[in-house]
C-alpha cells in the first residue's frame, strides 16, 4: 500500500509539472491590439495583384508630374584596354556617327600580331589546298607541300629555340652587380644567333640614361622605365627598373644558353628537325591529312579573329550618333582602361523622365498620352515595375512626338489621364461599404481582416466587419477608410509581409 501511495504522488507531480510548463508558454505568447501574432520577419518578397479604393485625383482631373527631357542614349566614351594616346580624330562639341572613330592607341604589338596571324592562316590555306589538288590526283605537289609545311615547323620551332627565356645579364660577374637587369619582352624575328650588347650613358632622356646597341645590330635608343621601348629591327624591347644605372653593360645572348630551359628548347627544335624527315618520307596523302589540315586552318582563322579584335580594341569609336558633350584626350596622353575619358549623348533623340508613386503607377499604362496643358506632346513608353533605390518611387519615361521643341536638361509640368480598371479599383458606395473579392478576406481568430499594403509595401493585417455576402464578393461595412490599397488575395500573406504590385 506505501508503494502504490508512492507512485501515485509521483504522478500527481508529473502532471502537475506538465500543466504548470503549458500554462508559462501561453502566457509568453504576445497578441498584437488586433489579436494578431506577430510574425517572423520575412526578407524574401511577394508578388501580388491589389484593388485600390479611392482614386489619386478627383474623378475627371488628371494626375500632374513634374519631367525632366533627357537623352534616350548617352553613355561614357571608355577604352577596353591601357594605353598610349597615338591619334585622335574628334573635338569636345562635334557630332559623331555610330562606328566613327573617336581616337586610337599605341597598336604596334597589336598590328604585328595580326599580320603574323594572317600570315599564318594563308600558309596553312596554300597547304590545304596543295593536300585537295594532291588526294584528287590533279598534280603531284605533296612531297613539296609537306616540306614547305615542315619547313615552316623547323623555322618556328627554331625562332622558338631562339626565343627561349631571353633575359638581359651583366657583361661582369653576375654575382657581383647590384644593378637590377632591364626586362626583355617582344619576339626576336630574325635568324641570326649571337649576342646584343647594350651600354647606358647618361643623357637628356626622360629616365636619364641612353642605351648604345651593338652585336647583332647597332644604333642608339633612349631608355625607358615607363614602358617597353623597340631596340634594333628584329622585335625585342627592352624597359629598364627605376633609376637606371649609367655606364652598366649588359648582354642579350640568343639562345640564352644560360637558361635553365637551354636544353629543352634546343631538344624541341631538333626533333622538329627529325620530325620533318619522318614526316617526308610519309608523303602520302590521306584523307585524315586533309581533316587534320582543316583543322588547323579553322584554328588559324579563329586566330586571326582574335587579333583582329585585339587590334579593334585600340581604337576606340562612337557606340551611337550622338553629340560628344564632354571629351578629355590629347595625342600622348594616358588612358586607363575603361575609365571614362569623355561623355557621347544623342540629343538628337530626347524623351521625358518622371518618378511616380506605386499607388499611382496602377492608373498609368505604357501607351498613355502625355499633354502640357490641352496639348498632347507624347507618349508613355516605359512604367517601372519596382521602386527605385533612392527615391523610393517608380521610373516613367515617354516618348515626345516633336523633339525640336524641346531641350535637353528642360523640366516641364505633364498631365496624364488616371486610367481606371475594373479589376484594380473599387468605387465607394454612398454609405462607404466597399465590395471586395472573398479572397481578399482573412479571418485571424474570429475576426475578419484585410491586407492594406503602405507606402514601403509592407502588408499590415487590418481588422474590419463584413456585411452580406454577394456571390464571389463580400461587404466590407467598417475598418477602412477609402484611400487604401489592398491585396486581392490574401490567402497565406502574413503581418509585415513585403510584396510587390
Amino acid at each position: 500500500m506505501k508503494k502504490l501511495l508512492t507512485k501515485k504522488n509521483i504522478l500527481i507531480i508529473l502532471v502537475i509539472i506538465a500543466v504548470t510548463i503549458l500554462l508559462i508558454q501561453l502566457g509568453g505568447k504576445k497578441t498584437t491590439s488586433a489579436g494578431i501574432e506577430p510574425e517572423e520577419v520575412i526578407t524574401e518578397t511577394t508578388d501580388v495583384e491589389v484593388i485600390s479604393l479611392g482614386l489619386p485625383v478627383e474623378e475627371g482631373e488628371s494626375l500632374s508630374f513634374l519631367a525632366t527631357v533627357s537623352a534616350q542614349d548617352e553613355t561614357s566614351v571608355t577604352a577596353e584596354m591601357s594605353g598610349k594616346v597615338t591619334n585622335v580624330y574628334v573635338e569636345e562639341g562635334d557630332s559623331v556617327q555610330k562606328g566613327q572613330k573617336l581616337f586610337s592607341l599605341r597598336n604596334s604589338d597589336q598590328g604585328i600580331a595580326y599580320q603574323q596571324a594572317q600570315a599564318q592562316l594563308e600558309n596553312q590555306r596554300i597547304t590545304l589546298r596543295n593536300l585537295e589538288k594532291e588526294f584528287a590526283g590533279e598534280d603531284s605537289s605533296v612531297q613539296a607541300t609537306l616540306t614547305d609545311q615542315q619547313t615552316q615547323a623547323v623555322a618556328q620551332a627554331y625562332q622558338n629555340f631562339l626565343n627561349n627565356d631571353l633575359q638581359a645579364y651583366p657583361e661582369d660577374d653576375a654575382d657581383r652587380e647590384d644593378a637590377v637587369a632591364p626586362v626583355v619582352s617582344g619576339t626576336y624575328r630574325g635568324l641570326e644567333e649571337g649576342r646584343y650588347i647594350i651600354e647606358t650613358y647618361g643623357s637628356a632622356a626622360d629616365s636619364g640614361v641612353s642605351i648604345r646597341l651593338s652585336g647583332l645590330e647597332d644604333g642608339t635608343y633612349s631608355a625607358s622605365t615607363n614602358f617597353p621601348t623597340e631596340i634594333g629591327t628584329q622585335g625585342l624591347y627592352l624597359q629598364f627598373p627605376d633609376k637606371p644605372k649609367k655606364n652598366k653593360t649588359w648582354v642579350i645572348d640568343i639562345p640564352n644558353t644560360r637558361s635553365s630551359s637551354y636544353l629543352s628548347a634546343k631538344n624541341a627544335y631538333e626533333g622538329a628537325k627529325k620530325g620533318k624527315d619522318l614526316t617526308l618520307t610519309q608523303s602520302q596523302v590521306t584523307q585524315e591529312q586533309i581533316d587534320r589540315q582543316r583543322n588547323v586552318v579553322h584554328q588559324q582563322e579563329l586566330t586571326v579573329q582574335q587579333a583582329g579584335v585585339a587590334l579593334e580594341k585600340t581604337i576606340i569609336r562612337a557606340p551611337f550618333d550622338g553629340d560628344l558633350v564632354a571629351f578629355d584626350v590629347e595625342i600622348g596622353s594616358i588612358v586607363s582602361g575603361f575609365s571614362p575619358v569623355g561623355t557621347i549623348k544623342s540629343l538628337g533623340e530626347l524623351e521625358l523622365e518622371f518618378s511616380i508613386s506605386d499607388q499611382e503607377r496602377i492608373y498609368i499604362r505604357e501607351g498613355a498620352d502625355v499633354y502640357v496643358g490641352d496639348e498632347a506632346i507624347g507618349v508613355v513608353t516605359y512604367v517601372a515595375q519596382s521602386l527605385d533605390g533612392t527615391t523610393y518611387k517608380n521610373k516613367v519615361r515617354a516618348s515626345l512626338s516633336n523633339a525640336d521643341d524641346f531641350t535637353e536638361g528642360e523640366t516641364l509640368t505633364i498631365m496624364i489621364t488616371p486610367e481606371v480598371d475594373e479589376n484594380t479599383h473599387t468605387p465607394t458606395s454612398v454609405n462607404g461599404v466597399f465590395s471586395l473579392p472573398i479572397t481578399a478576406v482573412q479571418i485571424v481568430g474570429n475576426t475578419p481582416h484585410i491586407a492594406v499594403i503602405n507606402d514601403d509595401g509592407i502588408v499590415t493585417l487590418q481588422p474590419v466587419a463584413t456585411g452580406l455576402l454577394l456571390g464571389s464578393m463580400i461587404e466590407v461595412v467598417e475598418g477602412l477608410s477609402g484611400d487604401e490599397v489592398v491585396i486581392r488575395d490574401a490567402r497565406g500573406i502574413t503581418n509585415g509581409r513585403q510584396v510587390n504590385y
